[in-house]
């Protein structure tokens, strides 16, 4: 059984959410040029049709053509869609998949991480955890993560770091904003961030959101801010 303890991985979660506020990105079409009247993202203009010929006479030729209309330049490229962020409740997989990762034991992954060497990988044991802290889709997400791993690299602890920036990278936003707002109206005004409340406990479930809420009622003698740095980082231990 794995010691109580942090590692850095997911003391580094607590940093990311300050830094990343949404999941789509959008961005406009620089590369087109104005001269441009062909290619992606060229929208061309109407083209002013002939003018009429001339009449036949008994002697005279046909008159001639119109001039063809000019052809306008081509328009702005339009912006380019983004990724679909994952909703809290998008994931049906449940904490026994956790078994199928490469670095699991039931695949063949042997107890020799940590300083000792009698560990458990760290990104299975971060498997376990998620389905405890992360609600269904981020859990899911963080799977998908960190199936990636190799048994070779079972040991490193930058891949399960990464799946946990990737977590909060690809949750939808203001997921926790209901609840961040209930523990800012209950403090006094000025002594709780509820913005960075809402990042933080974004991909977190409902259950360990009650969780730290319960841990801030049992630290009244700080202040909320204090008791909320002090409660989420415990809920992120295993």
């Amino acid at each position: 059984m794995l010691a109580r303890h942090r590692p850095s991985f997911l003391a580094l979660s607590l940093l990311l959410p300050a830094v990343f506020t949404g999941c789509v990105v959008t961005t406009a079409d620089t590369d087109n040029d104005v001269e441009q009247t062909s290619g992606p993202g060229v929208t061309h203009g109407s083209t002013t049709s002939g003018g009429d010929g001339g009449h036949d006479g008994s002697t005279t030729s046909g008159g001639d053509g119109g001039q063809g209309g000019s052809t306008t330049g081509g328009g702005d490229g339009g912006q380019g869609g983004g990724d679909a962020c994952i909703e809290a409740s998008d994931g049906n997989l449940t904490v026994d998949d956790c078994e199928d990762l490469n670095i699991a034991p039931a695949q063949g992954a042997t107890s020799q991480c940590g300083p000792n060497r009698n560990e458990e990988p760290s990104g299975y044991a971060l498997c376990k955890r998620g389905f405890a802290i992360f609600a269904p889709g981020h859990a899911a997400d963080l799977v998908d993560c960190l199936s990636d791993i190799g048994v070779q690299n079972a040991c490193d602890e930058d891949p399960p770091q990464q799946c946990v920036s990737r977590i909060y990278l690809n949750a939808c936003p203001d997921q926790a904003v209901a609840i961040c707002n209930v523990i800012s109206g209950s403090c006094d005004a000025g002594t709780f961030d509820a913005a960075s409340c809402a990042k933080d406990m974004n991909p977190i479930n409902t259950a360990t959101q009650e969780d730290v809420v319960e841990c801030m009622n049992n630290n009244l003698d700080v202040t909320c801010q204090q008791a909320y740095d002090t409660c989420f980082g415990e809920v992120l231990y295993f």
